[in-house]
This record gives C-alpha cells, sequence and structure tokens, in this order.
C-alpha cells in the first residue's frame, strides 16, 4: 500500500515562525544572564576590595596601638629599672645600659667602627690594640654589631667585639660582674679609662 505524504505550506510557515521566537527568547535570555553575572562578579570584585581596604586600615591600627602599648610598657620598665642596672648592666656576653650605649655613640664618632656598627675599622683594630684588647675573630659572622639597649632605647656595641671588650674590662678591673645577675659595677678606674677613651663619664 502507498502512503502519500502531504505537507501543507501553512504548517511550515507557523513551525518557522515558533522556532524564530524561541531562538530570539533564547538569546534575550542569554544575554540578560551575561549582563546578570557580569554585575554580580563587578558586585563581589567591589566588595572584596572594601573588604581588603577596611581590614588593612583595621590591622595597621591595632599595630599601631600594639607598639603604642608595647612601647609605654617598655618606657613602664625602664623607668622602673633601678638605677645602677640601667646605668650598667650584661647583655647576653656583652655590656649594656646606658654606659654602654655612650660607649658605642663614641666608636661610632671615633670611627672605630662603621656607620652602620657591624664591621671594625683599621682605626678601630688599632685603638682597641692600644687599649690592650688583642682581638682575634673566633669566626666570620657578627664580628660586632649594633644591639638595641631596651632600657636606653638606642644602640650598644655586641657581637663578638662586645664580648671582648667585656671580657678585657673585667680582667683589667674596670668593672666588676656579679655572678648570677645582670649588675656591673664600674670601678674608679674603669670610669677613668671610658672617659680618656670614650669621654662618658658618671
Amino acid at each position: 500500500m502507498n502512503y502519500k505524504v502531504v505537507c501543507c505550506p501553512s504548517n511550515f510557515s507557523n513551525i518557522k515562525e515558533k522556532y524564530d521566537f524561541y531562538s530570539s527568547f533564547k538569546s534575550i535570555m542569554t544575554c540578560k544572564c551575561i549582563l546578570v553575572l557580569c554585575l554580580i562578579s563587578i558586585i563581589i570584585e567591589v566588595f572584596c576590595l572594601f573588604y581588603k581596604y577596611t581590614h588593612h586600615h583595621q590591622i595597621k591600627e591595632n599595630t599601631n596601638d600594639c607598639r603604642d602599648i608595647r612601647s609605654k610598657n617598655q618606657t613602664w620598665k625602664a623607668r622602673s629599672l633601678p638605677q645602677n642596672l640601667r646605668k650598667a648592666r650584661t647583655c647576653y656576653n656583652h655590656l649594656a645600659g646606658a654606659v654602654a650605649v655612650d660607649i658605642y655613640h663614641s666608636l661610632c664618632q671615633q670611627k672605630w667602627i662603621t656607620e652602620d656598627g657591624r664591621a671594625i675599622t683599621t682605626r678601630g683594630l688599632e685603638q682597641f690594640k692600644n687599649m690592650g684588647i688583642e682581638f682575634q675573630a673566633k669566626h666570620p659572622r657578627h664580628i660586632c654589631c649594633p644591639c638595641l639597649d631596651w632600657s636606653e632605647r638606642r644602640f650598644h656595641l655586641g657581637g663578638q667585639m662586645g664580648a671582648a671588650f667585656l671580657d678585657h674590662a673585667e680582667t683589667q678591673g674596670w668593672l666588676t660582674r656579679h655572678q648570677g645577675y645582670r649588675e656591673v659595677t664600674i670601678s674608679e678606674k674603669g670610669y677613668k679609662i671610658f672617659a680618656q677613651y670614650f669621654n662618658v663619664n658618671r
């Protein structure tokens, strides 16, 4: 049996119109979705930048507050420190306190050490030798270095040279360390030597 398919042109026209409508609708919705996504991404980016900016400033303010508190605590500790300890004491294996800070300042001014305090100059080696300090570095690291004095908030001499200076000063009787304590007592002889070489007074 043979069948004939009869196609109606009007039906094709309706189908085509519907297809065109759905295609247009789909394109419009796609564009809208893209626009919405772009807007969302912009909003998220703006929010992230705003949060980063405010968070950074909050951290900075908190850090400054912590620094202020730490500075006030250090000032309070320095003021509450006994005068003899503030004058002279040990810091690990070298001399600290007001006298040590004045000595370091003089070393820089007289160019016994470099401006950054991390090396001894030729003049410095000669002058230390005149004081009786035959300095021999044990290793190339930390021959001398600036060490921040917590009570004076300035530098004193650290490193191998700082340790050698303290040992020599004690051997010569310029100062006395007290066993088990950080306190250091500077003798009359010591004050005379420090005044002679570093213009350090009582």
